[in-house]
């Protein structure tokens, strides 16, 4: 029995180090920046409303997930390039919400800092048929690290009632021109890496 509990110990010990660790590895190491692609992931959040507190008491306020794939248009070492993206947003983090665009980043690979620009399309397949321009800035830290700031500033609205769908109303109501399902603008800031 004192076997086993030791081996019990040392597997949730190497796993709890391997969590723990792992991670440490991939933050540490910095994008190549020979490479003419490159992925990223991350979380946020979208409001309809700012300041987000205002947004969180009474107004639309939803967790996202962001995980893209890119490839660079122009030379990835240079000041100034310049990639096509291709991913999806998770609305409440699992429901898949496609989206396209265009992504500038300003500095050199080898800077901690540099600068970022995003322009692209969402298109809600699954749930709603929502669609958008997506607008984003933001900042690109020791080539891995990304925190950016997001607007959708008008689209096409939805045609279910995403109040209902994240349960903050008990009944749907219909999407009018009067009374829209998706108020737009709405605000996003997304943190992730990008490897």
């Amino acid at each position: 029995m004192k076997t086993l509990s030791t081996l019990k110990k040392a597997v949730i010990g190497l796993g709890l180090g391997t969590f723990l660790f792992a991670p440490t590895q991939v933050l540490a190491q910095t994008q190549d920046p020979m490479n003419s692609t490159y992925y990223g992931f991350g979380f946020g959040g979208v409001v309809t409303e700012l300041p987000v507190s205002k947004a969180i008491d009474s107004g639309f306020a939803v967790f996202m997930a962001d995980v893209y794939y890119a490839k660079y248009l122009t030379p990835p070492e240079k000041n100034f390039r310049v990639a096509a993206i291709l991913g999806l947003y998770g609305f409440q983090i699992l429901l898949p919400v496609p989206k396209v665009g265009i992504e500038a980043t300003l500095g050199k690979p080898t800077d901690d800092v540099q600068f970022k620009g995003y322009v692209g399309g969402i298109y809600d397949l699954f749930i709603g048929g929502h669609a958008g321009l997506d607008i984003g800035v933001g900042v690109l830290l020791n080539n891995r690290f990304t925190v950016g700031f997001h607007l959708v500033p008008f689209g096409k609205d939805s045609e279910r009632d995403y109040f209902y769908m994240i349960g903050k109303t008990d009944t749907e109501r219909a999407c009018t021109d009067s009374v829209p399902c998706v108020e737009m603008p709405y605000f996003g800031l997304f943190a992730g890496l990008q490897f």
